[in-house]
């Protein structure tokens, strides 16, 4: 393999709120926010995942453990997000 390449990632979700805290931002519902956060963190574990097909042993085992940690934030996301029903 040749050198590695630094890789970025960004997320738009800077947080998950404790249960009870409301906010809307951008006109965008409460619920739509805790969707779009855990969508977010899926998709970065995805990405994540995708990667360490790329690499082998201590490379591969970080991005493989770093999708494991996004999974977990997208099941807290969903876990918070709180009932409009």
């Amino acid at each position: 393999m040749g050198e590695p390449t630094e890789i970025t990632m960004t997320t738009f979700a800077s947080y998950i709120p404790e249960p009870g805290f409301a906010w809307v931002c951008g006109g965008r519902s409460v619920e739509d926010q805790f969707c779009d956060a855990a969508e977010e963190f899926r998709a970065c574990a995805a990405e994540c995942q995708e990667i360490a097909t790329h690499w082998e042993g201590e490379g591969r085992c970080q991005y493989e453990e770093l999708a494991r940690q996004w999974r977990v934030l997208a099941r807290l996301a969903e876990q918070r997000r709180p009932s409009f029903r």
